[in-house]
């Protein structure tokens, strides 16, 4: 993606934060970004007014199987991470995963990907106003919501990060 013109999903959104942070630990430098959504993104990738696109969702993904037919063409493109042998905050969001072969009607071959655990990420709240009561609301129903709500809260285990002795770990999510 170095030289090429691409989109990082929509500002502030859990996309583009980790568009960012690859872009980063890869070294990619794109020749322009742009900041849309998931729809728009196709579109203009159809347009041929950007190159490619990032787009973090749990497998499937609807708007992947709605949106995108075999004859657009598209390819999704292998990434891994970097080792990063001094920070065990990346390895704990970030693994390496394969996108299996079929997932789409239009996705014939595996790709060697990363899988990105799901976090509530915030800005900085000296108070802790805005984040604890929803962080609260999260651990007491993480039974209710693995059991009734989308199947990736399956994987969401508030020991991952709680466990880090990480200066980037809130102080106000406390699980």
């Amino acid at each position: 993606m170095t030289g090429k013109r691409v989109s990082i999903g929509e500002s502030g959104s859990g996309t583009s934060t980790t568009a960012s942070t690859l872009m980063y630990h890869l070294d990619i430098q794109p020749k322009a970004i742009k900041a849309l959504d998931i729809k728009r993104s196709i579109d203009a990738l159809r347009k041929q007014e950007i190159d490619g696109f990032f787009y973090v969702v749990g497998v499937p993904a609807k708007v992947l199987e709605e949106q995108i037919l075999p004859e657009d063409n598209f390819q999704v493109l292998p990434l891994a991470l970097p080792t990063q042998p001094n920070d065990e905050f990346l390895s704990k969001i970030y693994a390496n995963g394969v996108l299996p072969a079929n997932t789409y009607d239009w996705q014939t071959e595996p790709v060697n990907t990363l899988k990105v655990k799901s976090y509530l990420f915030t800005f900085a709240d000296e108070n802790c106003n805005y984040i604890t009561p929803v962080a609260k609301l999260i651990t007491e129903n993480l039974a209710w919501l693995q059991e009734n709500g989308d199947p990736v809260w399956k994987q969401v285990d508030p020991k991952d990060l709680s466990q880090l002795n990480s200066q980037r770990v809130s102080s106000c999510a406390v699980m």
